[in-house]
Order: structure tokens, then sequence, then C-alpha cells
């Protein structure tokens, strides 16, 4: 887990180290309100869902991610059979954690069996093997995906964006509304890096050749909030912000925060602090806040330390709201001609701090050929 505190003041000055289980569910909380924006679902999709996605783009990361962030809840029984496993193995004959369970599970349900009258303690201990043999059971993957695959785009032409996304393998899905799904999920080779927090989420207007986004920087809330000397937070998020507000990418094309209609001004970065995960085999509930970056980088400026909840929600978007918000056009970058996209990430060496997982998402609204036809026809 995080480190949640230091001796004395020292909290203030060293980096607070991040365990790769936290990184993996920040990977799988970014994949979950991916999948919510884009199936416009005001609360976000169920942990197992997300799971299945994952499973789908990248199986063999789909497996350390559930090895991680089951290894966490590892509880007294767990651990005692894995060690026994452990001990009593050998090269020739290995004994697995669940061979162990499975023989003294048969052994106290035939203790149960023979006992007269109540056998309460007996059938605590029972329970409690169940469990443990559910731990080490593989999770059964969906055959009913909430995102159905889809082969349209094939042959069409979208955008990478970043260069280093031309050679990863993707998978499209097919919306409601005629709109498609383009999901990646991005990673460098070495272990330590493998799992990160990051989403960068795309809207295209094929009709119009426009495009919009907004990226977002996912951190797990520690025991007093989020601390900005928390791994490499800081560091990201001065990159944004020379990025994306820097350069008054804020303000309209015409110079004004709102441009001609009424909406937030053109944020498209954010930072979101996300809880921690309590139970691999449960749904969890979404409590996000979405900070605006620039926020953020004040609190840097002044000395801040840290943020906590109460101060992170009365300045923030809560996630269902910043969802409706973003599929409407109220928070997010301006839109912008697609051929001016990658340039624009080029230009400001974006790609030049990806160093973790990161959730690509392309939102994509393409007409279908009798969509065409009716429309030339007009």
């Amino acid at each position: 887990m995080l480190i949640e505190y230091l001796m004395g003041d020292s909290i203030e000055e060293e980096i607070i180290r991040e365990e790769p289980r936290d990184y993996a569910f920040d990977a799988v909380s970014a994949l979950r309100e991916t999948i919510s924006i884009a199936k416009r679902i005001p609360a976000q999709v169920s942990y197992n869902d997300t799971l299945d996605i994952i499973h789908d783009l990248d199986p063999k990361l789909y497996d350390r991610v559930v090895t991680l962030l089951t290894q966490r809840y590892m509880n007294d029984e767990v651990r005692y059979y894995t060690e026994m496993a452990e001990a009593n193995s050998t090269p020739e004959q290995p004994v697995t954690p669940k061979d162990l369970i499975e023989k003294e599970l048969e052994e106290v349900e035939l203790a149960i069996q023979k006992k007269s009258g109540k056998a309460t303690s007996l059938k605590r201990k029972k329970i409690n093997l169940i469990e443990a043999i559910s731990f080490f059971s593989p999770r059964k993957v969906s055959e009913h995906k909430i995102l159905s695959r889809d082969f349209y785009l094939k042959g069409i032409r979208v955008p990478n964006a970043l260069e280093i996304y031309k050679d990863e393998s993707f998978v499209d899905y097919k919306l409601s509304g005629g709109k498609f799904l383009r999901l990646r999920l991005l990673h460098p080779d070495e272990d330590e890096k493998i799992l990160g927090s990051d989403m960068i989420y795309e809207q295209y207007d094929f009709e119009n050749e426009l495009v919009r986004f907004v990226h977002l920087q996912f951190k797990v809330w520690g025991k007093n909030g989020v601390y900005f000397n928390q791994g490499n937070l800081k560091d990201q998020i001065n990159k944004m912000c020379t990025n994306l507000c820097d350069i008054h990418y804020c303000e309209s094309l015409g110079g004004k925060k709102n441009g001609d209609s009424f909406r937030f001004p053109f944020c498209s970065g954010f930072l979101r602090p996300t809880d921690k995960q309590l139970e691999t085999d449960k749904e969890l509930a979404s409590s996000g806040i979405h900070l605006p970056i620039c926020y953020i980088k004040k609190l840097f400026e002044n000395n801040v330390k840290k943020i906590t909840k109460a101060e992170a929600q009365s300045n923030g978007l809560s996630n269902s709201v910043f969802n409706e918000l973003f599929v409407n056009g109220f928070v997010g970058s301006r839109w912008m001609p697609i051929e001016d996209l990658e340039g624009f990430y080029k230009e400001r060496g974006i790609d030049d701090h990806i160093n973790s997982i990161r959730v690509h998402a392309q939102e994509i609204n393409v007409l279908t050929e009798s969509e065409r036809v009716l429309k030339a026809g007009k």
C-alpha cells in the first residue's frame, strides 16, 4: 500500500512510493471510467465488467492485473496455506495451496457429519476454507461483454494521434447511436513500469473532420488525502500544465474562455483521485472527483503538500457530473481539425512522459454507407 505516514515532517521531503498493486487499481479505474463515458452510463460499470474488457484487450496483462489485485487481500488462512504449500513442495512433487485446502476441507466436512449437536466452529472453518479455495481459483471471464466487438472500422483510417501508438494493437467496439470505440492499453516493457494510471479519451467527428479530447491522471487516495510527492505525480501534473494550460489551450480559438456559447472553460487535463479497492469480488462504488490540473498547479505554487477529500469535493466535479459534462461538450478541449491533433501532441512533447499504462480511447462517429446515400440524396 501507499506509505501513509513517515516520522516527523519527513513526509514533506520524501517521495511516497507506490506499489504495483496501486498502479493496477489505477489502470482498472481509468478503464472503468473510459467505458462509462463511452456507454453514457451515469454510474461507473462494474469492476468485473472492466476486468473482462482488459482480458479482451490483453489476456497476459489481465493475468498480471488480477494477480496483483488479489495479492492485496490474502487473509491469514490464504497466507497459511500458501506458506505450507511452499514448505512442502519439491521440484519432483509440487504442492499447491488448493491441494492442502481441499484435503482439510474433506476432513472438516467429515467431522461435521460425525459431530452430534451444533458444530459452530467447524462450520465456520468450512466457510473459511471455501473462501480460501475461491482465492486460488481462476476468475471466470464472462462470455457476455459489456462492449461488443465490431469490425466496421476495419480499413477506415483513424488517426493514431501519437506516433508511439502506431504499432500498438487495439480492439474496436460498437456503441449506440452509430458510434464506435477504439481501445488500446499501452505500456512499456519494464516490469516495474508495466502498470500505471493515465487515460486519454478522444472524440472524433468524421463528418466535420474534427476531434476533441480530455486527459486524466489517476491516483489512489492515501489515508489523509493525495500527497503531491506521491510517486511521479508532481512531475506529471507539471508536464500536463505545460502542454495544456501554459499555451492557453483553455481558451477558445477566438481568445475567449467560453467561446460564443455557455460552457465551462476548455479544461482538458484533470487529476482523478480514486478510492482504494476494498474487495475483489464486489462492484466498486464510484466516488471519484475530477480536479482541473491548473487548480492543482496553484496548490504546488503555494507550497501545499496534499489535498484532502473534503477540499477535493469543494473544488472538483463528481464522476457522474464530469462524464455528463464531457460527453455533452461542456468540459474538455475545444474541437480542432483532425489533422492538427497529431501535430499538437508532437509539438508539445506529450509523448515524452508516457512511462506507464495509458488507456487510449477513441470514440468515433462515422456515417454508415446507407446514411451517406441518404445524405447525398438530400
